[in-house]
This record gives C-alpha cells, sequence and structure tokens, in this order.
C-alpha cells in the first residue's frame, strides 16, 4: 500500500510543483511533513486510522491557519483550496505518513508520568530509573538515570 501510494505521488509531482510554486519535492514534503507535531501531540495521541491522521490534520491546519492567523499555514491552507493537485498529493503525504509511522502513532502509551519505574529501596541512597523504548528505532527513547539522594549520616554538615 505504501508503494501504491508512492508511485502515485511520483505521478503527482509535476503537476503540484508547476501549480504551487514549490522548487521541488524536498521542500514540498518537508512544509507538509514538518507541521504534524503542531497539529497534535504525537508524543500522546493515539491515532487509530490514516483518515483520522489525515481529518485531525486539516483540522489543525485550518484552526491555525484561520483561527491563530499563523502566516506559514494560512499560505498552505490557501494552496489547499486553490489546486486539487496540491491538496490530492498532501492527503496521500499524510496517508504514507501515518503508514511508516503505524507502530508508534497507532498504539496506547502511558502517560509520562506513569512511564517511569522507580527500582531500589526507597531509603537508598541510588536507584535505577527505567522507562519505556520504543521499537524500530522509532522514537528511541531509553532513558536510564542514576540518581544519588541526599544520606545525612551526621558526620557532616552541609
Amino acid at each position: 500500500m505504501i508503494k501504491a501510494i508512492k508511485l502515485k505521488l511520483r505521478e503527482i509531482l509535476p503537476e503540484v510543483l508547476k501549480e504551487t510554486g514549490f522548487k521541488n519535492q524536498q521542500s514540498l514534503n518537508a512544509t507538509i511533513g514538518s507541521k504534524n507535531d503542531e497539529f497534535f501531540d504525537l508524543k500522546n495521541d493515539v491515532i487509530h486510522s490514516q483518515e483520522e491522521f489525515v481529518s485531525r490534520w486539516l483540522e489543525g491546519l485550518k484552526t491555525s491557519a484561520l483561527k491563530d492567523g499563523v502566516a506559514a499555514h494560512i499560505s498552505i491552507w490557501n494552496r489547499l483550496n486553490k489546486h486539487a493537485k496540491f491538496r490530492e498529493y498532501t492527503v496521500l503525504f499524510l496517508k504514507r505518513s501515518y503508514l511508516n509511522q503505524f507502530d508508534k502513532l497507532s498504539k496506547n502509551r502511558p502517560e509520562s508520568q506513569d512511564a517511569e519505574l522507580w527500582i531500589g529501596q526507597e531509603n537508598a541512597n541510588y536507584g535505577l530509573l527505567v522507562s519505556p523504548r520504543f521499537r524500530k528505532d522509532a522514537g528511541r527513547t531509553i532513558r536510564v538515570r542514576l540518581e544519588l539522594l541526599p544520606k545525612h549520616t551526621g558526620l557532616l554538615d552541609t
């Protein structure tokens, strides 16, 4: 499915570049792809389908452009409304992005405050903090840290 979307994107790319004025595919893709984390919380939100991803992205763009007046988002919004091929390209690009990130986006994840586990004694002066790790280098967020807790023996006053 990803390959089919990729082929379709390549097929319509020349027309999209011509009608929108983007210089190349990289700038076009960067303009679309860099907005994901602005329109929803990629770290905590669970997105169940391509359609939900596209819908939430477009809703975020609309809100940011029309209510918040962000100039870059207004430009994208106007191009989407003016150019049918750009609209088609954007939707296909977002669907492909979702499929590429499916494992990361579609799973329930613990809240940040619930994602930590303390191993060790409550009254010890060391412990191990363990947090989740995502597969396939997606968000590879393993955080292990040793903490020295203050231990007062009474020998030294600090």
